[in-house]
């Protein structure tokens, strides 16, 4: 088997989304997007490439004018991405997920930037997803097609924040540069050793609300996981939730409410999940609906996407970023621990 470094370059077209009315204004045309990647095969070293076909690890930078640089700014992004193969023939699809941190030149200010209500800080998380399909011209050059969406933005830590959502249609040359013969590690397809999994999460971040330039508040989200693993790549589970945020109470006293006690602004809900899992490191999405609510502007349905990187024995550290639909609710750290048993 062999290893190989190759390089692209792909060119997005696309637009940006006005999922808020104040952003109509932010975009004046189509936008392009400029990027390059370079990337490495894996072998097989460890086991969840296999399970994956080998999929291709990459970092990739991307560069826009963002259609209205005067409102947005350029943006510069970089991040690291997993390719993970559908179709591997002459004609070949793939999935890209990609987590990264990006730039932008023009935020919010309320003097001159004032229409820019979509970014507030110059360095925002940067996600990246996107379905492609290949034709491979000759042994060392393929071309591509896709699609892709590109979502950046500070996860609420400041206001305002609805941040850019960018779905685009993308081209890309891909060349190899260096290949070398490798002996690819192998796994014996012996059946699951373990089928449940369960784990117990917190993570802790801080958001602002509206008006601008006000108070940080405290956020946190527990959760009591439980997975059944379909097959050795991933798993599916139910989720008992338990959101913390301290703006709530800002937020009812604005309607004459004063809770008791911070206990009662407590969000319990209940999430369906899947996850990827890529050897020490997971990537599960939830989807779910609170059972009690008492601040209700956000709406009772959330998303969670959290990554887990397994630190030592069933010790986890994750990062968690929490949605309601389109709008970023806050993004937080936190640890884990995680028992496995058949």
């Amino acid at each position: 088997m062999s290893q190989s470094v190759t390089g692209a370059f792909r060119y997005h077209y696309g637009f940006i989304l006005d999922h808020h009315p104040e952003m109509a204004v932010l975009s004046k045309s189509h936008i392009s997007v400029f990027e390059v990647d370079l990337m490495k095969s894996t072998i097989g070293k460890k086991q969840w490439e296999k399970l994956y076909h080998y999929p291709n690890l990459g970092l990739g930078y991307m560069y826009s004018s963002l259609g209205n640089s005067e409102i947005l700014g350029k943006l510069h992004g970089l991040y690291p991405f997993v390719d993970l193969p559908l179709l591997n023939r002459t004609i070949y699809s793939t999935v890209r997920l990609g987590l990264g941190l990006s730039y932008v030149t023009e935020i919010f200010n309320l003097d001159n930037n004032f229409r820019n209500t979509a970014i507030s800080r110059h360095f925002n998380a940067l996600i990246v997803l996107g379905l492609n399909t290949g034709v491979k011209i000759n042994s060392d050059t393929k071309f591509e097609i896709g699609l892709s969406f590109i979502h950046f933005s500070n996860g609420g830590t400041r206001m305002p924040n609805y941040g850019v959502n960018l779905p685009t249609a993308n081209a890309s040359i891909i060349q190899r540069f260096s290949e070398k013969k490798v002996i690819r590690g192998d796994y014996l397809d012996n059946p699951l050793s373990t089928r449940w999994v369960v784990r117990a999460l917190i993570s802790c971040g801080s958001k602002e609300i509206f008006p601008v330039n006000g108070p940080n508040y405290f956020v946190s989200s527990a959760s009591l996981q439980g997975f059944y693993k379909v097959w050795k790549g991933g798993m599916i589970g139910l989720s008992f939730d338990l959101g913390y945020d301290a703006s709530d109470i800002e937020l009812l006293n604005r309607k004459d409410i004063y809770p008791d006690s911070k206990l009662s602004i407590l969000k319990p809900g209940v999430s369906l999940g899947y996850a990827i899992l890529l050897g020490d490191l997971s990537l599960s999405l939830h989807a779910g609906s609170y059972l009690y609510e008492p601040e209700k502007s956000d709406g009772n349905i959330y998303d969670q996407l959290v990554l887990n990187y397994k630190i030592w024995k069933g010790l986890h550290a994750n990062l968690t970023l929490k949605t309601h639909f389109a709008k970023a609710d806050f993004v937080g750290l936190g640890l884990g621990y995680q028992i496995e048993f058949k």
